[in-house]
């Protein structure tokens, strides 16, 4: 069961989030409430106090956080006014392009300029590649590009896939399903090759584990298919969504129970299996860079105990650190003191945040 976090951070959080307006003076968070502007002075840690909490919170307005390069720069989607516009049921409007956003400076530095939406970016493991989609609603196709912009090739092909599907196997491939029975990977020079051939199944979301590929059927059914045996084990039903570690050694996922609420269920790769938390709707999680920690957004039937809540496996503590809402991403930047959070607000304005923790 999720522990309640601290009255003093639950008090400071629900202030901070709700004007997300923060100071940058260490131990200090000001926030304006309508015409006032309140100084919260957090205590000193000591070896008694020394708990996670949340440092500051920055915002940004109308751009996506997609992935960290490093702790200071982001990759991120925002409008690119500067092309022409596209369309797309009838209406015209401009594509968002992918830029490396350095958060200390706040300049931005496009990478690939075109008429295409890209969204859904994440870099490779050693950061040198950035796998990205075009898409037009929920159909997207699949480029791989070196980090600086250049060099983009097709990873799909003729095929489409679903837009937030797709994920780095190592440092030059990538595995997707497609929509229609096939599971492929896709390389840095262009190679596209089939790998799992569906039969009359199609999949949503695929990863891979040396041998053993993962997927998560139409049909909400978490599957495991050895590429050795040919042999397929149903791991759950009832699966809605995934979220491997980085190092494949656990897995995340979002189950529906029966009376229609859901589970984040953590399994290692043998699916030994616990329930993490519970509630009605739970939209994004991700691991940490060292996949002792996992990120959650969740919806509880009690609103006030919804928010943002990070898992600690090291302490085996679980605390809320944010109330945001409507998250569609996470990323964490490489030391794993910072997340980045993508997501809507109640007029379906795209915001992102930088949480910055403590340790």
């Amino acid at each position: 069961m999720i522990k309640k976090v601290s009255i003093f951070l639950a008090i400071a959080m629900t202030i901070a989030v709700l004007t997300a307006c923060n100071s940058n003076i260490p131990g200090r968070t000001t926030i304006k409430d309508g015409d006032k502007t309140i100084t919260i002075i957090e205590p000193r840690a000591t070896a008694e106090n020394d708990e996670l909490r949340v440092e500051k919170i920055d915002e940004y307005k109308d751009i996506r956080a997609l992935d960290w390069q490093d702790e200071d720069r982001l990759l991120v989607s925002k409008k690119n006014t500067n092309v022409n516009k596209i369309s797309s049921e009838g209406e015209e409007f401009y594509p968002n392009n992918l830029y490396i956003f350095d958060i200390k400076s706040g300049e931005y530095r496009i990478l690939k300029e075109e008429s295409a939406n890209q969204l859904f970016a994440e870099f490779s493991p050693d950061k040198k590649h950035i796998f990205y989609k075009t898409n037009s609603e929920e159909t997207a196709r699949g480029y791989v590009m070196d980090s600086q912009g250049q060099n983009a090739v097709s990873v799909t092909g003729d095929k489409t896939m679903y837009v937030m599907a797709g994920k780095w196997v190592d440092n030059e491939r990538v595995i997707y399903p497609d929509f229609g029975n096939g599971i492929y990977e896709g390389d840095i020079s262009g190679k596209i090759a089939e790998i799992v051939n569906l039969g009359s199944e199609s999949a949503n979301y695929a990863f891979k584990n040396g041998n053993d590929v993962y997927y998560l059927t139409s049909g909400l059914e978490l599957k495991k298919y050895n590429l050795d045996s040919k042999v397929t084990d149903t791991l759950d039903e009832n699966v809605f969504k995934i979220f491997p570690s980085g190092d494949m050694s656990k897995l995340a996922y979002v189950k529906m129970t029966k009376d229609e609420k859901v589970e984040l269920i953590v399994a290692d790769m043998d699916f030994n299996k616990k329930t993490l938390a519970e509630g009605m709707a739970i939209s994004q999680a991700a691991w940490s860079p060292d996949n002792t920690r996992l990120v959650f957004s969740i919806t509880k039937e009690a609103s006030e105990e919804s928010g943002i809540y990070l898992s600690d496996f090291t302490s085996a503590k679980t605390s809320r650190i944010s109330l945001f809402d409507e998250v569609i991403g996470f990323s964490w930047s490489p030391s794993g003191k910072k997340i980045s959070v993508c997501r809507f607000d109640k007029d379906y304005n795209i915001w992102s945040n930088i949480i910055t923790l403590n340790k």
